[in-house]
Order: structure tokens, then sequence, then C-alpha cells
């Protein structure tokens, strides 16, 4: 029975260790996310804004998705929220609510990688 508990302590000091994620110690990449737009497209309720979206790697590698910004990484890879707004294929679709625009009026969009 000594033998069994003794083992199980063991256990339980190596078991911090043993649990550790080998990735813990390794140096992680770090990635830029940025979303461009269309600036010559009217950004008023109903009109459709074209969007990408340009990923920059720690080591200056930059890949970007298809559609506006014609790059090779697929839509599938993010999930588009978005503000006022709904979004389909590299588009947003402003929503309007019939009312004039005023100054500091905004169109929140939220990209998250799957």
């Amino acid at each position: 029975m000594k033998f069994i508990i003794t083992g199980l302590v063991s256990l339980v000091w190596c078991l911090p260790v043993i649990a550790q994620s080998p990735s813990v110690n390794t140096k992680t990449d770090m990635q830029k996310y940025l979303l461009e737009y269309d600036p010559a497209v009217l950004r008023i309720k109903g009109n459709s804004l074209p969007i990408g979206i340009v990923v920059i790697s720690d080591k200056g590698q930059k890949t970007q998705t298809k559609g506006f910004l014609n790059g090779v990484d697929n839509w599938s890879k993010y999930k588009i929220e978005v503000d006022s707004g709904n979004y389909s294929n590299g588009k947003i679709k402003i929503n309007g609510n019939w009312k004039v625009y005023k100054k500091g009026d905004s169109l929140t969009v939220n990209v998250y990688t799957k």
C-alpha cells in the first residue's frame, strides 16, 4: 500500500511537467489583420461596400482575401459580423433606417478567424 501511495505522490509532483503543453516554450507567430474597403464606393444605405482582409505575418509575408483585393485566401477562414448591415461574399450591404446621415455615424465590422 505504501508503494502505491508513494507512486501516486511522485506522479502528482510530475503532473505539472507532464500536463504542460509543448507550445508553451515555443515562439508563436504573431499576425496582423487589416480590414480594407473601397473608398470610392459611396457609403449610404442600400449600397454594397466591397471589403478585403490583409494578413501580415511577423516575417513580413502578406496574404489577401479573394474578391476586392484579388488575393488567394478564402472567405471561409473568417467569420464576419456587421452592425447596421449584412455580409455576403466579400461585400457589406449597408442597412438603412431612413434617418439623415449625421457626422460621426459609423458601421462596425467584427472579423474573427475560424
